[in-house]
């Protein structure tokens, strides 16, 4: 259950971060409006890069080449994705370009992920400090 619960956490996280970068993006290209399958194509990008970061969550290693890893297979399934979506354009430029769009949905999921993780743990002080404070 608990699993169930990162995953659908890490999913929500992750998919407003793509889907903030991509309004970015349509918007800095001058269009107004955003195709309603880009919706979709943004909900199974979540969902695949979901997939490989909770994938690397489960190692025991947390080290900087952990992270490494995990950026670079975030950026290899969204070069794919976005070249099939039409996102970007198949091209060194093209990757580069996708390299940047995962670093901002990776840096606003994580600022998230550790928003919400402190907060829960003052929460958790706080219950903690309300029930033992009688034992001090």
């Amino acid at each position: 259950m608990k699993l169930i619960g990162e995953i659908f956490k890490w999913f929500l996280y992750i998919t407003t971060g793509i889907l903030i970068v991509t309004a970015i993006a349509f918007g800095a290209k001058g269009e107004e409006m955003m195709p309603v399958n880009t919706l979709w194509k943004i909900l199974l990008a979540g969902f695949l890069t979901t997939v490989v970061t909770v994938g690397f969550k489960t190692w025991k290693d947390r080290g900087v080449i952990s992270y490494v890893l995990h950026y670079m297979s975030l950026c290899l399934v969204m070069v794919v994705c976005g070249g099939m979506f039409g996102w970007i354009p198949f091209s060194v430029f093209g990757v580069f370009l996708m390299m940047f769009y995962v670093a901002a949905v990776y840096g606003i999921a994580f600022v998230a992920y550790w928003l919400v993780d402190r907060k829960q743990a003052e929460e958790i002080n706080k219950l903690l400090e309300e029930r033992y404070k009688d034992e001090e």
